[in-house]
């Protein structure tokens, strides 16, 4: 075997102290080798640093053990010699070694001069510091966790159910009861109602929650848990800082990094101190992702692959991978389509690591190339293979018992004519959308078909029908006198409510609370008003009703009339009187208008009675101001209202409000009318 270093070390590092073994390699190949101790302290590692120089030594290995290598490895370093960290295990599997003839120094150079080792990435000391912190920061943030665990399992020892209505106990509002109960505060109110913000909506939670045991005892755990937090939240912000510092050299690496999706601003911190963001160290995308930890393993013999295991990798890389890979699992992007698709075969593991390799692969690419990351969307797979995702869409409709045809698009959409429906044909999937899969079913397009005409001038068709709903009005006379007499009447109320506001404040002279304040008052009450006029016109019928409202309306008119300026309380009370007959009214009229439609033509007739209403909104704010202008006093510009209002009395239709009366007491409804929508049910025979 060829010989790459003639003089090679090999160390064998410990707690204590370290052997050295130096092998001298002759022109004649004659090998000697020469083993010594060395402690671990700084001076004898210098003295080490010399002994090695002296001997002229190439390449000195050093077996990674702990924490222990970083002593001789620096120190080495700095002398100017070529130190190379090696795995551990990597060394002690390769084939040859006799464990009672060589000792582990002697091996590391034997194998070292022989270049069988690859050496371990140790990043220069800038990101060796960042990774310091980076991990320094994440363990503090753990034992944070820790003791906001052992904080909630005392409350659960005292009664006090924070947890269970709280989701972080050392929030704002739960540093407040807590805060509250160390003091002696015991009074589930008085706790309760320190909440913030939104966890004022769960005071009744909240109250029955802080009902324990809460003594001296807990309040002395609660402190010292508190101020055991409150210490590690100050370490935590202090190395967010100090990151920040040294992070201002890799601040473009960083917001590059953070494009990816579930890879927040902390977890780029983290990929960026454990490799080093200088991707010329890792030949290929692969080489770190194997690097990492996250590439399938590569066991197989004879054909057989015995085992894919995961090498162990780098931890702290790793957490911050899995902690990404869970945050975008669900979310609707490429990286967690794949991971949905492959949990569906493999299980949630190993779509986990899936897609920590997924991410790998493109920070690789993007820190080599500086480009934000692009996601190819979630319906990737089903783009890249549309024959594939149509056959599984098939199988899962014919598996629930369907016979599928599918029928191309183009087919489809053509011009659809009506057809009678065969219930025995199989249903045909008429459209398949790459993204979701969604399935438009051939029986619901002859459905549509059935009941939607073809399009054809849709603006003069609907011109054309409201004239034929006009002409055919003449045919009905008491829904064309109703209709009169609701859009002169619903024009008074119209007006009030508009100018309410305009007349209280300039008239009466009221305050902007005043008026907000009567404006909540009329939206209460107008609820209660709808049912009480809807009981009413139970007992004594919807016409002898809403004449009833509009005498309301009219004395409410002359109240606001005789109401004195600078009166809230009366105001407020006129306010209670509009919410009590505004929404009864309204509903009561629509109603009775409903019961004056012919059958089948409520669609058009509710439409125009939609056009007439807005078409006639401006009468009532045009007496108003003219009146105004006449005698510049609001008063009389609002008891000019009151026309609307007996106009609209005197109008509406003298006949029984019972439904279907205008077949009665009108002209004949048209056969188009009357005829049935479905197919009738038989007749039944009289009895006897």
């Amino acid at each position: 075997m060829d010989v790459l270093y003639q003089r090679c070390a090999g160390l064998d590092v410990s707690k204590r102290d370290a052997k050295a073994c130096v092998r001298l390699t002759s022109d004649s190949g004659r090998t000697t080798q020469e083993i010594t101790t060395w402690t671990a302290m700084t001076n004898q590692v210098m003295k080490l640093a010399e002994h090695l120089l002296a001997q002229q030594v190439g390449l000195v290995v050093i077996e990674a053990t702990g924490d222990y290598w970083r002593q001789f490895y620096f120190l080495l370093e700095d002398k100017g010699l070529n130190v190379q960290l090696v795995n551990a295990r990597e060394a002690r599997n390769l084939p040859g070694r006799k464990t009672d003839v060589l000792t582990d120094a002697a091996w590391l150079a034997q194998l070292g001069a022989h270049g069988l080792l690859h050496g371990c990435l140790v990043p220069p000391e800038n990101i060796r510091r960042l990774r310091d912190l980076t991990r320094t920061r994440t363990a503090i943030t753990d034992e944070r966790s820790r003791e906001v665990q052992r904080l909630e399992k005392m409350l659960e020892d005292s009664g006090i159910k924070l947890s269970s209505v709280a989701t972080d106990i050392t929030g704002v509002s739960g540093r407040a009861m807590l805060q509250a109960l160390i003091e002696g505060q015991n009074d589930p109110d008085a706790l309760a109602d320190l909440a913030k913000k939104r966890m004022r909506r769960k005071i009744p939670a909240l109250t029955e929650a802080l009902t324990g045991r809460f003594n001296a005892h807990h309040a002395f755990l609660a402190r010292v848990f508190l101020d055991r937090i409150d210490a590690h939240s100050k370490d935590i912000a202090a190395l967010d800082a100090r990151i920040d510092e040294l992070m201002r050299p890799f601040s473009a690496a960083r917001e590059l990094l953070a494009t990816v999706p579930g890879i927040s601003t902390r977890i780029a911190e983290v990929i960026i101190a454990e490799t080093g963001a200088d991707m010329t160290v890792f030949p290929t995308a692969r080489h770190l992702a194997s690097w990492a930890g996250t590439a399938p393993g590569a066991n197989e013999s004879a054909g057989r692959v015995k085992s894919t295991k995961t090498r162990p990798g780098n931890r702290h890389l790793k957490r911050a991978l899995r902690t990404a890979a869970l945050s975008v699992a669900r979310s609707q992007t490429y990286l967690g389509a794949k991971y949905r698709r492959i949990k569906s075969r493999r299980g949630p593991m190993e779509a986990l690591v899936a897609v920590e390799h997924s991410m790998l692969i493109s920070i690789w690419h993007m820190l080599n190339t500086g480009e934000s990351y692009v996601d190819p969307g979630p319906d990737y797979y089903t783009r890249r293979q549309p024959l594939r995702s149509k056959e599984r869409a098939v199988q899962q409709l014919e598996a629930l018992g369907y016979q599928v045809i599918l029928e191309p698009l183009q087919l489809t959409a053509k011009p659809r004519t009506r057809q009678p429906i065969d219930p025995s044909r199989p249903i045909p999937v008429t459209t398949i959308f790459a993204s979701e899969l969604t399935y438009e079913w051939g029986i619901t397009w002859r459905m549509t078909a059935d009941t939607v005409p073809a399009p054809r001038g849709i603006l003069s068709a609907g011109f054309r029908q409201l004239g034929q709903t006009i002409a055919n009005l003449r045919a009905y006379p008491l829904t064309l006198l109703f209709l009169g007499a609701f859009l002169i009447y619903n024009d008074g109320i119209q007006t009030v409510i508009a100018l309410a506001s305009t007349y209280g404040s300039e008239q009466l002279q009221l305050g902007e609370a005043t008026l907000a304040a009567t404006i909540l008052v009329v939206q209460f009450v107008a609820f209660g008003g709808a049912l009480l006029l809807g009981a009413i016109a139970t007992l004594i019928g919807a016409r002898k009703t809403v004449l009833a409202s509009l005498t309301a309306w009219a004395g409410l008119v002359l109240a606001a009339f005789w109401l004195p300026a600078r009166a809230p309380v009366l105001f407020l009370a006129l306010g209670a009187g509009i919410g009590l007959v505004l929404g009864g009214s309204q509903a009561l009229s629509r109603s009775l208008f409903s019961q004056l439609i012919p059958s089948g033509r409520e669609a058009e007739y509710f439409g125009f009675y939609a056009i007439s209403d807005k078409g006639t909104s401006w009468l009532g704010p045009l007496l108003f101001g003219l009146v105004y202008q006449a005698t510049t006093s609001c008063r009389l510009g609002i008891v000019s209202v009151l026309v609307f209002f007996i106009a609209g009395f005197v109008a509406p239709p003298r006949r029984p409000d019972t439904p279907g009366h205008h077949r009665r007491r009108q002209h004949p409804t048209p056969p188009a009318v009357t005829r049935p929508l479905h197919r009738a049910r038989p007749e039944v025979p009289p009895g006897p």
